[in-house]
């Protein structure tokens, strides 16, 4: 297409005819197509993963009335919290490390187990308190139905 004195025609459907072979605006259809379709693939795993995870919450919270094993439900559960915390914790570190470096994430590595370590403790005095709580109640339970006969004489049983 150099100065060899012929005419050359292109058919194009961009208003400047430029002749690039794809016009903008069918490239713009095209990245416009991707971006959905990478939206649909990132909303559609999302949603997998989001129920999968409720699934899972689901059995592991039922374990004991599935089987009747309280005590196998709450080493399950107590296990779960502490790997979702380790997660919470090497995925903070490891965006500050991208981010900031190894000095940003040694601070936010203190600042994120510092944080995961007062939830545990929270978590632990709550269930504390709330297991004294039950015992006391059950404790006065037993004392207006007359249940404590081992300590207080009351309906010993003999007559």
């Amino acid at each position: 297409m150099a100065n060899d004195g012929k005419i050359y025609i292109t058919i194009s459907d961009t208003r400047n005819g430029s002749g690039g072979g794809v016009s903008p605006d069918a490239e713009n259809k095209e990245k416009k197509s991707d971006l959905l379709s990478d939206f649909i693939k990132h909303k559609f795993f999302n949603f997998i993963q989001s129920e999968a995870k409720q699934i899972a919450s689901y059995t592991i919270g039922n374990i004991g009335n599935f089987n009747g094993n309280y005590q196998v439900q709450r080493d399950v559960t107590a296990a779960m919290n502490f790997l979702n915390s380790a997660i919470n914790i090497g995925m903070a570190a490891g965006s500050a490390a991208v981010k900031y470096g190894a000095g940003g994430a040694i601070a936010v590595l203190a600042i994120t187990t510092a944080s995961e370590g007062i939830k545990f403790g929270m978590e632990t005095y709550s269930d504390w308190i709330q297991n004294k709580r039950v015992n006391r109640d059950i404790y006065y339970a037993r004392q207006r139905l007359g249940l404590d006969g081992l300590t207080n004489g009351s309906r010993s049983g003999t007559n």
